[in-house]
């Protein structure tokens, strides 16, 4: 008894650390990032008076435009760190998940059709609500369905939603979003790694998408979980539901 005692103090020990460590991390983060932003802010502002000086085709033109890419590379990606630095703040509701994915979708659609892609969901009726932060978790299914596109590589696919109730061991049920793709699968080397930042197969990606992704699900108190084979790969979301959904 006084060995477990004294182990889980030791582990209580531990994860205090972490925590300061990871909330120093996040301080130094969300410092640096502002410290950098405000200079590339201003590179902004003066390419784009140089491109404003001369014509579109030029040599200096297209150096200026080169630079302005990459100053929007660097914003992009301190945006990213700062939202993962940050305590997230959810603004809860009750939603209707079954008409949500939906609406998601349907703002897909364009570019569904620009990319040859076709999708699949068919909405349950009378299904539970999940408390839940609509902002937020649409960044969430923005990301994921962006990556089956990206991994398509403009040679079509599917993509397919299901929504449907799992029970946990306690009893309660929870929501389960089921996102798959047709995609080529995700590198056996990457599988477990990736929801860490820099981890990313893409050609031009940073790997922040699903790190920050995984951070809005478990602030729901949900999880995120990915399994992936070559033609496919399947995200699977858990939240829980209103009252248990009973």
């Amino acid at each position: 008894m006084i060995l477990k005692d004294v182990t889980e103090t030791e582990e209580n020990r531990m994860k205090a650390e972490q925590l300061a460590q990871r909330a120093f991390l996040g301080d130094f983060a969300s410092l640096l990032a502002h410290e950098i932003r405000n200079p590339i802010n201003n590179m902004g502002v003066w390419i784009q008076n140089i491109k404003g000086l001369c014509n579109e085709g030029d040599e200096i033109f297209d150096a200026a435009k080169r630079i302005e890419d990459d100053c929007s590379r660097v914003s992009h990606l301190i945006t990213n760190i700062l939202a993962y630095s940050k305590p997230l703040k959810l603004n809860l509701e009750a939603m209707d998940m079954s008409s949500y994915l939906n609406e998601i979708l349907e703002r897909w659609k364009i570019n569904f059709a620009r990319a040859n892609v076709k999708y699949y969901y068919s909405p349950p009726a009378d299904f539970p609500k999940i408390m839940g932060d609509p902002r937020t978790l649409e960044q969430v299914f923005n990301n994921i369905i962006g990556n089956a596109l990206d991994a398509f590589d403009n040679k079509g696919g599917v993509i397919s939603l299901k929504l449907s109730l799992q029970q946990s061991e306690v009893g309660r049920n929870k929501a389960l979003i089921s996102i798959s793709d047709s995609g080529p699968g995700i590198p056996d080397e990457l599988i477990d790694h990736v929801f860490e930042p820099f981890v990313t197969s893409k050609k031009k990606g940073n790997g922040w998408g699903l790190a920050i992704s995984k951070r809005i699900i478990t602030s729901h108190k949900g999880t995120i979980q990915v399994k992936s084979y070559p033609g496919g790969t399947v995200f699977e979301i858990f939240l829980p539901v209103v009252n248990g959904g009973g």
